[in-house]
């Protein structure tokens, strides 16, 4: 026996702009334009900077271009077409090389950068850019908002955390340091990733026996998250992405 459901979809309306450079006013050509984080639905600007979003409802806009930092607007005007245009400022560019206790690069790593952002009216994002990562382990990332500056407060906004893993070794997740002026690029240098530990245990019932499909997750903050931050700035807690392990146990329990 089915189930029979019925849905009521509303219009969507239109969304029209231009994406352009904050400093030289210049179009974007290639900009990604969003409902989504993941860019899922995403539309390209045009090589005048101008693009067209079919079937908007309210909600955020994301604007991404390679070499400048993400913008996030939220629209919430009824006008049909809408016009919301952004203005994109450049990022810095964090590089280095992953390598292993003995200086070899690592293959196969994976290289990421994320931050918590805060967006207009108090909403929350992650804003989450991986690495174009070399056979020798040579990454970069572009486009990263160092800045410390969010319109209301003197607080940094955008936070940005290293996650830094590869096969048969350990993971690591370092902070990154936020500026507070105009785009500087940083190169981390060597990249070190130990060997890989293993924690195992069996889980069982009050009557000692196996508990298979249960979940089990590992919390903590990374050793050596600060380390690229000044002396007297506080290590932060890794974000949440990144400071739990989870897996499920085995039919006996392991």
């Amino acid at each position: 026996q089915g189930t029979h459901l019925d849905f009521t979809v509303g219009r969507g309306r239109i969304v029209r702009g231009v994406v352009r450079a904050a400093d030289s006013r210049a179009p974007i050509a290639g900009a990604l334009v969003s409902t989504s984080w993941t860019m899922v639905d995403a539309v390209t600007t045009a090589a005048d900077g101008s693009y067209e979003f079919r079937g908007f409802g309210d909600g955020l806009l994301f604007v991404r271009a390679d070499g400048y930092a993400e913008e996030v607007q939220q629209v919430v005007a009824k006008e049909d077409p809408l016009v919301v245009d952004f203005a994109l400022a450049r990022g810095d560019e964090v590089t280095g090389r992953v390598v292993d206790p003995a200086g070899r690069g690592i293959a196969g790593a994976y290289v990421a950068a994320a931050a918590d952002q805060r967006v207009r009216s108090g909403l929350q994002h992650t804003d989450w850019r991986p690495a174009v990562v070399a056979a020798d382990g040579r990454f970069r990332i572009r486009g990263l908002d160092r800045t410390a500056r969010d319109g209301n407060d003197t607080q940094p906004w955008r936070t940005w955390q290293l996650l830094v893993r590869a096969p048969l070794h350990g993971t690591r997740v370092l902070a990154l340091p936020v500026r507070q002026s105009s785009p500087g690029d940083l190169d981390l240098g060597a990249v070190v990733l130990q060997p890989q530990a293993l924690l195992e245990g069996r889980v069982v019932d009050p009557e000692g026996r196996p508990v298979g499909r249960a979940e089990v997750t590992l919390q903590g903050t990374a050793h050596g998250i600060g380390s690229l931050l000044a002396p007297e700035a506080k290590a932060p807690e890794a974000l949440w992405h990144f400071g739990n392990r989870t897996t499920c146990t085995a039919p006996d329990g392991t």
